[in-house]
This record gives C-alpha cells, structure tokens and sequence, in this order.
C-alpha cells in the first residue's frame, strides 16, 4: 500500500468519526433551543396570568365598594324617606336623541345629591379639581387619571337643563380610604368629598346645608316625574 492510500484511508477514518459528533452537537442544539422556547413561552404566560389576576382582583375590589355605597345611599333614602335613584342614562333632548350618564342619585325637598366613589387603593391622590387630570401617588410611579370632576360638572349641567330652575344639585365623592389620602386643590363650593367611614354623617350634613338655601321645599314627586320623563 502506498502512502498516499494510507493517508487517504486516515483522512476518510477521521471524517467518518466526525460525523456522528457533528450529529450528536445539531441534535443537542435543537433539544437546547426547543427547551428554552418552550421555557420563554411559560414565562410569559405566567406574566400574563398574574396581570390579569391583578386587574382582576382590583375590578372585584372596585365593584365591592361600589356595590356597599350604592346600599348605604338605598338604606339611607329609605330611613329618611327619600327617594333614591341608580345610576341611568337620560334624554336631554329627544329629537335630537342626546343622552348622558347620571350616577346614583338622591332626590331630597331640599335639593338634589350625586354621589360617585373613587377607589384610591389605599394610594395617595393628588387632585387639582379645575386639572385635566389628577395623579394617583403609584409604589414605582405616578400614575395619571382623568379627574372625575369634569365629567360630573357636565353631568350636573345637563341635569339642570331637565328639572326645574333653581333646584340646588350638588356632587358628593366618597373616598373607599382616609380623606388623608386625597390632597385637594381648587375644590368648587357644589362639591363635596368624604370617606365612606362617615358617609351618613356626611349625608345629613348636606341635606341640613340644602335646607338652609331654600325658602321652602321642592315637591319631590314633580322632580322625580322630570326624571322619569327624561328616560
């Protein structure tokens, strides 16, 4: 045998016991990178979940203050024989079909009484009522939120439009924490905040200031017939 064969015979040796590790390494790689998809893809669904369940659970905390508030204003229109009205939508104008949003509602022979929660989280609020928007003092960052306000101020606008001239109405926010947590700015004289510690408290105190503006009281079955028409 010649050299050359002996080198050639070598060489193809070496390049046939290559293979199988070239194999053995493109078999691990794939296996590797199957792996850490599969790896990526878990991670992010487990993200997804706990954010869900996060926004979830907050929507269910929401809905429960919102729920408790919504009893204690039927309890106490009923102790004080008012009339109590949830949160609907009303006609302005028929013809022209425009409607809006009016919260729950206690109609009174002094005066008429919005009242909305807000949901602080136990968060501080830094609220500038003639701002654009507020901001809600976050753990990691400030977080910033259309301020309520001016929806309810168009709200209370277009209400007057449908009851009769010189009804006083007046907005009531009920804070589901300590009015500690709220810092307040600019806060116009129709509404007012409280926390829902002392909501019926609150309630009273109102109505008593109502009665103060008025000579005499308002016929509570002609304000609720306004209402009943504008639907």
């Amino acid at each position: 045998m010649h050299l050359k064969d002996v080198l050639l015979e070598t060489t193809n040796e070496a390049t046939m016991n290559s293979e199988p590790n070239l194999d053995n390494k493109f078999k691990t790689a794939i296996i590797v990178g199957i792996i850490c998809t599969i790896l990526t893809i878990l991670l992010i669904s487990l993200i997804i979940y706990l954010i869900k369940r996060k926004y979830k659970n907050n929507n269910q905390e929401v809905e429960l203050f919102q729920e408790k508030i919504t009893n204690e204003l039927k309890e106490f229109s009923s102790n004080y024989n008012l009339t109590f009205f949830e949160k609907q939508t009303l006609t302005l104008n028929k013809k022209n079909k425009v409607r809006f949003n009016i919260p729950n509602a206690i109609v009174s022979q002094y005066g008429i009484l919005f009242v909305e929660p807000i949901y602080s989280n136990n968060e501080n609020i830094e609220a500038n009522c003639v701002s654009r928007t507020w901001i809600r003092h976050h753990k990691k960052r400030d977080i910033q939120f259309p301020n309520p306000l001016l929806n309810l101020n168009s709200t209370i606008k277009n209400f007057s439009l449908i009851i009769s001239d010189g009804i006083p109405v007046v907005g009531l926010y009920i804070i589901d924490s300590s009015m500690e947590k709220i810092e307040l700015y600019n806060q116009p004289q129709h509404i007012v905040f409280a926390d829902s510690i002392d909501l019926k408290t609150t309630l009273k105190n109102i109505f008593i200031e109502l009665k103060k503006q008025l000579e005499k009281p308002i016929d509570i079955n002609v304000i609720v017939q306004q209402i009943m028409d504008a639907k």
